[in-house]
C-alpha cells in the first residue's frame, strides 16, 4: 500500500486500469494516448461476433440433422446518413399523403383512407393487407436438401451474392458425426448439394447450393442460386469468324505467365475497400477537427493494399513492373481506338434493324453507308490470304443486303419476336427441301403471333403481327397447304376472344 502511495497520480491511475483491464479479461488492455492515435491512422476491419444468424433442421429425405449458420462472405454496406440541423440536433420526418387531382381533390388522406398499388403494365392494381397476404407462400423455417450434382454442373458465374457457413450444433456429437460423414462423402465424390431454403416463417423460399469443405473442419458453404427470373439469358456472338495467329497467342500466353502471382497476394482478409476507409478517414478528421477542412488523403497502407497496384509497397508493384515489356507489346498488336462520343452519339445500330435492311438513320439498307454493322451481324469475308493469316475485313451496311440469304440463313436457329418475318424466311431458306424443319418454322411463327398478341401494349404489336401473318400466308400458299393457314386462324379467333381484344384487327386475307 506504501508502495502504491508514494506513486505519482498518472501512475496510480495505469496501475488501476491495469488492474480493471486484468479483472475484465483479455479483450481489454490499456493504451496510451500516442498508441491510441496511432492505431486511428491504421487499417482496421470492423469487428463482428462470431454467433450463428439462425439455427435450422437440415432434412435429406428422412434425416434430420440440426444445423447452424454463420455468414462467411457479405458485402458490407455504408451506414445510412441521418439528417440533422446544423448545430447537430436530430430532425424527424414524417410522410403525408395527397391527392394529386384538382382542387376540389386537394387536402390530406387519413391512413385508413388509402392503399398499396402494384403498377402492372401501365396501370395500377390496389392491394389489400388480404390481397398481400395472399401474395406470399407460406411455411415454417426450413432447409430442405432437393438433389445432389456434380460439382461441374454448377458454373461460379450463375452464384448470388452472400456465403454463409453450415456447421453442426455444438455439443450435438451424434449429428457432428452424421454431418462429417456426408460432408466427407461428398468430397469423394465430387458432389454438391442443392437445397430449398426459408430464412424465416412465411418468408419467401430460395435456392442454393451448398460446397463441402474440410479445410477449417467438416462444413459446408451456402450460396444462393438463381431462379429463371432473375438470369438474363443475353446471347452474345462467338466471333468464330476471328482467328489467332500463333504468334498473338504465345504473346498472350507470356502476358498471363508475367501476371500470374501467388495465392496469398490480394488476399481478401488483406484487402481493404477503399471507398470505406476513405468514408472512414473522413468521419475520423471531422471528428478530430471542428474547422472545415479537405477531405484526407488516402493512407500509404491503404493505397499499398487495394487502391495503387503500381504503388510502392504493394504485392503487385513488382510484378507489375517486370510484365511492363510484355504489356506494351501486347497493346502494340492490338490498339486500341478510342472512338468520340459527340461524334458516335447518334450513330447506334441495332442488330434487328441492320438484319430486317434498316439502318441507324431509318433508311433502307440499298441507300449508301460506310458504317460497319452490329457484332452480332458483322459478317468477316475471308481474303485470299485470310485462311492462313486469320485476317479479314468486315463487310459495310451497304453489303449486308447481298448476304443477309446465306448469312442469317446459318445464324438463325429459331424464329424470334424482334424480327418474326426476317427470322423466319431464314428459317425457310436454310431448310431448303427438308419439310420437317420448314412445318417448325411454321410452327415457331404461330407461337410468336400469339405471344406478341398476349403482351401487346394496346396495338403496339399489331403492324409486326400482320406482317408475321402475310409471311405465313405466302409460305401455306408455296407449299399448297392452306389446311395449316386456316386452322391457325381458327386458334388466333379462339385466343383474341379469350384475350377479350375486342379491338384487334389483323390482316387475314
Amino acid at each position: 500500500m506504501s508502495d502504491f502511495t508514494s506513486l505519482s497520480i498518472k501512475a496510480q491511475n495505469e496501475r488501476v486500469l491495469h488492474f480493471l483491464c486484468s479483472s475484465v479479461g483479455n479483450a481489454s488492455q490499456v493504451l496510451s494516448v500516442e498508441d491510441t492515435l496511432q492505431g486511428v491512422s491504421q487499417l482496421r476491419a470492423r469487428k463482428i461476433l462470431q454467433r450463428p444468424l439462425l439455427k435450422v433442421v437440415l432434412t435429406i429425405g428422412d434425416i434430420r440433422l440440426a444445423v447452424q449458420m454463420f455468414s462467411k462472405a457479405q458485402e458490407e454496406k455504408f451506414p445510412t446518413l441521418k439528417r440533422v440541423t446544423t448545430d447537430g440536433v436530430g430532425v424527424g420526418m414524417a410522410s403525408e399523403y395527397v391527392r394529386v387531382g384538382g382542387e376540389e381533390h386537394q387536402g390530406p388522406i387519413q391512413p385508413g383512407d388509402h392503399v398499396k398499388a402494384f403498377r402492372y403494365g401501365r396501370g395500377l392494381i390496389p392491394c389489400t393487407e388480404a390481397d398481400l397476404d395472399a401474395m406470399k407462400l407460406h411455411g415454417l423455417r426450413s432447409l430442405e436438401a432437393v438433389a445432389f450434382v456434380p460439382r461441374e454442373e454448377v458454373p461460379p458465374y450463375i452464384l448470388m451474392g452472400g456465403v454463409k457457413a453450415i456447421l453442426p450444433l455444438a455439443g450435438d456429437h451424434t449429428g457432428q458425426k452424421g454431418f462429417a460423414c456426408i460432408v466427407r462423402s461428398m468430397l469423394e465424390l465430387n458432389r454438391v448439394l442443392i437445397v430449398r431454403h426459408v430464412r424465416t416463417r412465411d418468408a419467401a423460399p430460395s435456392l442454393a447450393v451448398c460446397f463441402p469443405s474440410d479445410q477449417d473442419g467438416d462444413c459446408l458453404y451456402f450460396a444462393p442460386l438463381p431462379f429463371s427470373e432473375d438470369v438474363r439469358p443475353f446471347r452474345f456472338s462467338n466471333y468464330e469468324e476471328v482467328q489467332c495467329t500463333a504468334a498473338e497467342e504465345r504473346m498472350i500466353d507470356n502476358m498471363i505467365d508475367a501476371l500470374t502471382v501467388e495465392e496469398t497476394v490480394l488476399m481478401p482478409s488483406e484487402t481493404f475497400n477503399p471507398s470505406l476507409q476513405q468514408y472512414y478517414g473522413t468521419l475520423r478528421s471531422k471528428l478530430m477537427s471542428k474547422e472545415e477542412s479537405d477531405v484526407p488523403p488516402l493512407l500509404p497502407t491503404l493505397q499499398a493494399s487495394s487502391t495503387a497496384f503500381n504503388a510502392f509497397g504493394n504485392p503487385l508493384q513488382p510484378v507489375l513492373e517486370k510484365a511492363l515489356p510484355v504489356l506494351d507489346k501486347v497493346a502494340a498488336a492490338f490498339p486500341f481506338a478510342e472512338v468520340d462520343p459527340a461524334k458516335a452519339g447518334d450513330r447506334r445500330s441495332h442488330w434487328f434493324r441492320l438484319s430486317s435492311g434498316v439502318t441507324p438513320d431509318g433508311q433502307d439498307d440499298n441507300s449508301t453507308s460506310d458504317r460497319a454493322p452490329s457484332t452480332v451481324n458483322a459478317f468477316l469475308l475471308k481474303s485470299k490470304n485470310g485462311a492462313k493469316t486469320g485476317e479479314g475485313s468486315v463487310v459495310s451496311t451497304s453489303d449486308v443486303s447481298t448476304i443477309a440469304a446465306e448469312g442469317l440463313a446459318t445464324t438463325v436457329k429459331h424464329v424470334t419476336t424482334v424480327d418474326p418475318v426476317g427470322s423466319f424466311e431464314a428459317l425457310l431458306a436454310n431448310a431448303k427441301q427438308d419439310g420437317v424443319a420448314r412445318l417448325t418454322a411454321m410452327d415457331e411463327i404461330t407461337e410468336v403471333i400469339l405471344q406478341l398478341l398476349r403482351y401487346s401494349l394496346k396495338s403496339a404489336h399489331y403492324d409486326k403481327c400482320d406482317d408475321a401473318l402475310q409471311a405465313l400466308r405466302q409460305c401455306c400458299v408455296h407449299e399448297n397447304d392452306p389446311d395449316y393457314y386456316n386452322s391457325f386462324l381458327m386458334k388466333l379467333s379462339v385466343e383474341t376472344r379469350e384475350m377479350g381484344s375486342g379491338t384487334t384487327t389483323l390482316t387475314v386475307g
